[in-house]
């Protein structure tokens, strides 16, 4: 055996094992974060209240996960694979620039031309669709980061960037 190729083997060990354990303790403390979070909304809001922002972050989510999230594995294969053979992921990140930006731009259409029955739906009557487009925003970019973090490699930063 080479002791270059087993040095480097070793070395890709190691970083797999520190990456791994970065990313499932980044979760334990996310699960900590979510759940004292519950608990704090659930007191300070009352059941009413609690169930109102449950709600609205329940439409939020729908229309991330059914209208946005889709465009994300393909930033992570075709990205990572260009960093691979090419040193850069940019003409990947572009073309898939116009894919998350038209998502999220229809998303937030059907928010405004619905505007009225999700207000009703989640219990906001004076419902501003600027709201829920700025938290779909808010969480459409930070997933974003999180995968162009991992499609540059950078396991260890993107598993903290949700918790914190």
């Amino acid at each position: 055996m080479d002791t270059e190729t087993g040095s480097s083997s070793a070395t890709a060990v190691r970083r797999a094992w520190w990456d791994y354990v970065s990313v499932l303790s980044s979760q334990g403390i996310f699960a900590l974060w979510t759940v004292l979070g519950v608990v704090l909304s659930a007191r300070i809001l009352g059941p009413e209240g609690y169930g109102t922002v449950a709600l609205f972050m329940g439409v939020i989510q729908l229309l991330f996960i059914v209208g946005i999230k889709w465009s994300f594995p393909a930033i992570l294969r075709f990205g990572r694979e260009a960093l691979i053979q090419e040193g850069a992921g940019g003409r990947v990140f572009w073309a898939w620039m116009p894919l998350f930006a038209g998502s999220l731009l229809v998303c937030s259409l059907i928010l405004v031309l619905l505007s009225r029955e999700v207000g009703q739906l989640v219990g906001l009557h004076d419902s501003h669709p600027r709201l829920f487009i700025f938290f779909l925003s808010l969480m459409a970019m930070a997933m974003a980061a999180v995968h162009l973090l991992q499609m540059r490699g950078k396991m260890r930063v993107a598993a903290w960037a949700p918790a914190v």
